[in-house]
């Protein structure tokens, strides 16, 4: 599409030959668009950025064909119907349009990564490691870890890298998380976020906790559990999910399923009692309703309680107490084993959405957030799930 648009734009092919796109895939270096002089400066810079964003070497940066229909869309009722820019946005996003069923998808296909072990700890019955995979620099970054052969997933977060250099900018806009989440059997964690009307780069960081029993051998089935359900289609989604009875909440994560411009989450955290897990995502500023998938994980209480551990298995939070554009806040809790963690942003007008929620270490959990475009200072929460080692 990105080649399509240049020729409407200038007149010339983007790529004359198989080799011209071969130099172009290895120098990274985009073609000087050279216009007529029909177009103004808006309409010209308008062309060029959507240029450059289709013809992104790596497909996950390229931005997707509901994404690109609905900016085509909108530049177009801003433009006369009659402009150059308005004739040209529309002849390619009649062509995308067919696109959009097949693209919708798209912020949930991880890249393929191999994980770091942040820290390894034993903690009487169990065994765990905290595992690190980082994506490459995208507009939707994505990544996974799947978890060593005999271990299971209880928890998890990520972390957005949207300021740092690969943003490829001295004033990037953001990126913000749309998933963290579990696969049913425990065995993966994918995490994903995205620029939001305005494109910014960023990489994602998946974090994870996985357990086996402390001989290194598989936890019993019986005694592990994942659940998840998924909210009805609404502007900002909110769902709860609840562990069978005789279970407690090791961790959990969260998915906005969003079709078009994006829904991003704000909250992702324990219930009180460790029963469930409860999270939520909104729209920003454009409406596009979504539901929200949320997992919890957990473990058998005779399990823990024939490990002696289910007395140590606690809950701790902390929140800021001023409101911030981009509020941050660690939780620290020593002699700690950690499960799991979850963030949560405060907001009270056009809303904040987090941008991090990660376990740093053992003893250590992280939360990030920012307002985005308009300004909406809020706190955070941040919540630490595990064993306290000793009081």
């Amino acid at each position: 599409m990105g080649c399509i648009l240049y020729e409407l734009a200038t007149g010339e092919r983007a790529f004359l030959t198989d080799y011209s796109v071969f130099l172009y895939s290895s120098s990274r270096k985009y073609n000087d668009m050279v216009f007529d002089g029909s177009l103004d400066v808006h309409s010209t810079e308008t062309i060029t950025k959507h240029v450059v964003d289709m013809l992104q070497i790596e497909s996950l940066a390229r931005p997707s064909a509901s994404v690109l229909s609905k900016e085509f869309t909108h530049e177009c009722q801003l433009t006369q119907v009659d402009h150059p820019v308005s004739q040209q946005l529309n002849s390619v996003n009649g062509s995308i349009t067919t696109l959009e069923l097949s693209d919708d998808t798209k912020q949930i296909q991880p890249t393929p990564q191999n994980y770091q072990v942040v820290d390894s700890y034993v903690y009487k019955a169990l065994r765990f490691q905290l595992l690190k995979a980082t994506s490459s620099s995208a507009q939707h970054p994505s990544v996974s870890i799947t978890a060593p052969k005999g271990t299971v997933i209880l928890g998890g977060g990520s972390y957005v890298d949207w300021d740092g250099p690969c943003a490829n900018s001295t004033t990037p806009y953001g990126n913000m998380i749309t998933g963290m989440f579990p696969s049913d059997d425990g065995t993966a964690w994918t995490v994903s976020s995205k620029y939001h009307l305005q494109p910014s780069r960023a990489r994602i960081v998946a974090y994870c906790i996985v357990a086996q029993m402390r001989d290194k051998t598989p936890i019993p089935k019986e005694y592990y559990k994942i659940v998840s359900e998924t909210s009805e289609v609404v502007a900002h989604p909110m769902q709860q999910v609840n562990l069978p009875g005789g279970f407690s909440v090791m961790g959990g994560g969260a998915r906005a399923n969003y079709k078009d411009l994006g829904s991003m989450l704000y909250r992702s955290e324990p219930t009180p009692d460790l029963v469930g897990w409860v999270a939520a995502a909104k729209d920003h500023l454009e409406s596009d309703p979504a539901s929200i998938t949320v997992w919890a994980i957990g473990l058998k209480n005779s399990f823990l309680e024939d490990a002696e551990m289910l007395s140590d298995l606690t809950v701790s939070s902390e929140k800021t107490i001023e409101a911030a554009h981009h509020p941050r806040l660690a939780i620290v809790n020593p002699d700690f084993q950690m499960t799991g963690g979850g963030g949560r942003m405060n907001w009270s007008g056009l809303g904040s959405l987090l941008t991090a929620s990660f376990p740093q270490d053992r003893q250590t959990w992280v939360a990030e957030g920012k307002d985005h475009l308009q300004p909406d200072p809020s706190t955070i929460t941040v919540y630490a799930v595990g064993f306290k080692t000793s009081y």
